[in-house]
């Protein structure tokens, strides 16, 4: 637990999990178009406005809750906005899977690679570690933050 509670150990876990956003998000951010391509694909949104919207706005909350982890300014909200991010992707992946669509994950914009797999599941589900290292720190603060109960106190009897 002592290792888990280390600062720079800490640093490292918010900088894996929001340094993995940031980057992601870069690309996407650069051609929009591109990634919009990317949603379609998966076929669970397809109404143009929606895909769009996503599009454009999913890659800025990627790069802002990504440097707010890495900088530990809001880490809370951004932890759960990051993992949230990566158990909504793990779904939209294993269902990708389950229907039998394949095309690239397009997690890191146009250029990668990557097909939807079980390889790239358990990339994704590997991103929890850090998710739940930090989880665990913030458990530990709110532990410390609670005050210990006064002893009791015992009363006096009266003497008879």
């Amino acid at each position: 637990m002592k290792l888990i509670l280390n600062p720079v150990f800490q640093f490292l876990c918010r900088a894996v999990l929001g340094g993995v956003f940031l980057w992601a998000s870069v690309s996407k951010i650069a051609d929009p178009a591109a990634f919009a391509q990317s949603i379609v694909n998966y076929k669970i949104v397809t109404a143009p406005v929606w895909v769009n919207l996503a599009a454009v706005i999913l890659p800025w909350v990627e790069l802002t809750a990504g440097i707010l982890l890495i900088l530990n300014v809001w880490s809370r909200g951004a932890w759960v906005i990051l993992t949230g991010l990566v158990l909504v992707f793990s779904v939209l992946i294993a269902t990708t899977m389950v229907r039998g669509i394949d095309i690239a994950c397009g997690c890191f914009g146009s250029s990668e690679t990557s097909r939807v797999g079980l390889g790239l599941l358990l990339r994704d589900l590997a991103l929890l570690v850090p998710a739940a290292l930090v989880f665990l720190k913030f458990r530990a603060q709110d532990a410390a933050a609670v005050p210990a109960a006064p002893a009791a106190v015992p009363e006096e009897v009266p003497a008879s």
